[in-house]
């Protein structure tokens, strides 16, 4: 079941975590936004999906969902914090009419394949061999996937997220990899109008540098800030100084983002 928890008092921020992982991957961007804004936590790592729930329509019902348990319908997130997987549904969500003042993107990837066909910088053969692993050992596809995440400069997994990775929640992560690797939201992006921050490693092998450069052309209103050395989850591995770097970003977005709506539902 999707849940989203709140912690802290302000305006909301709301948090869509990447694949592979959960809600617990923010909780260093929690404890140092709490005292000033109200963070919104999603959890979407669904254990009972509906049968009739596809890759096509996953993105939709997760939307859907965040929208029926937002606990103050006439307020929309102030920002949105999302990471890999995160920032498809963040794309959807302001599609819908989701209006925050801005939008953090950690890694957000526009499509997962470039005109050589490969998925995120990697060649078709080993994205086949990903999707077989994670059907066949799912545990063992984590694992891989957390040494790739975790891959820049002195970078490790951090001991919390390898303990409990969500296995739980199988069938969810093949739909949302599926989803992953046949989404493009690049005729999408140019219509957000929202302003945008945009963090990446420069050492991340799973979202390319180029994306995060597309990701800013197509956005128009964004900035990059590449972390030297970093890999995909620089807000874990890198969090001190990128917390106040983000926290400038949205003391500036406060002062010229136009009137945030949020959708009826």
């Amino acid at each position: 079941m999707l849940t989203i928890e709140a912690i802290g008092q302000g305006r909301p921020i709301l948090y869509l975590h990447g694949w592979g992982f959960d809600s617990q991957i923010w909780h260093r961007q929690v404890d140092f936004f709490r005292s000033g804004y109200r963070n919104c936590v999603v959890d979407y790592n669904l254990r009972d999906l509906p049968p009739e729930i596809t890759y096509d329509t996953l993105l939709d019902h997760l939307c859907t969902l965040i929208l029926e348990r937002w606990d103050d319908p006439g307020t929309p997130p102030y920002s949105v914090f999302a990471s890999g997987f995160g920032a498809f549904l963040a794309y959807e969500l302001i599609e819908r009419g989701v209006r925050p003042a801005c939008l953090v993107l950690f890694g957000g990837p526009v499509r997962f394949t470039n005109d050589e066909r490969y998925l995120s910088g990697l060649p078709p053969h080993q994205v086949s061999a990903m999707r077989r692993r994670l059907h066949q050992h799912p545990r063992a596809m984590l694992g891989d996937y957390y040494r790739l995440a975790f891959s820049g400069d002195g970078e490790r997994a951090p001991q919390d997220l390898l303990a409990a990775p969500p296995t739980h929640a199988l069938e969810f992560l093949k739909l949302a990899f599926d989803t992953l690797i046949t989404h493009d939201f690049q005729e999408l992006l140019p219509d957000l109008a929202v302003r945008s921050l945009i963090v990446q490693g420069d050492s991340d092998r799973l979202t390319p540098v180029w994306q995060a450069q597309l990701l800013r052309r197509l956005i128009g209103d964004a900035e990059l800030w590449l972390c030297r050395g970093g890999g995909h989850l620089p807000f874990v591995t890198r969090y001190a100084h990128l917390n106040r770097r983000i926290s400038r970003f949205l003391d500036d977005a406060g002062g010229k983002a136009p009137p945030a709506v949020m959708p009826a539902r």
